[in-house]
């Protein structure tokens, strides 16, 4: 009897919450930096792409792990504008070519 194969990418853990609450925290108080923010959702998107997860499941697995708010028609709160540079930061990280 052999041993099952083991799945030759498996899913990478996602960042902590804590660490995610911290970061957001950090980007959205006035004078913030969102420099945490963007290295976890960086790093995780490196990860997931790693992983070989498509990167439309990808980008919603980080906005899961990040909490972005959906869009709005209204003017664009510090949340949504947040919302806008995780998706900017994934793209360029997913799709980056080294």
């Amino acid at each position: 009897m052999t041993a099952p194969e083991a799945p030759r990418h498996p899913t990478p853990p996602h960042p902590l919450a804590e660490d995610v609450a911290r970061a957001v925290s950090a980007a959205t108080v006035k004078g913030g930096s969102t420099a945490e923010l963007e290295g976890i959702v960086r790093a995780y998107a490196r990860a997931l792409k790693t992983a070989e997860v498509p990167p439309e499941q990808a980008l919603k697995r980080v906005k899961d792990v990040v909490r972005t708010p959906p869009p709005t028609h209204a003017p664009a709160t510090p949340a949504e504008r947040l919302s806008d540079a995780v998706v900017t930061w994934f793209v360029a990280e997913y799709y980056r070519v080294d």
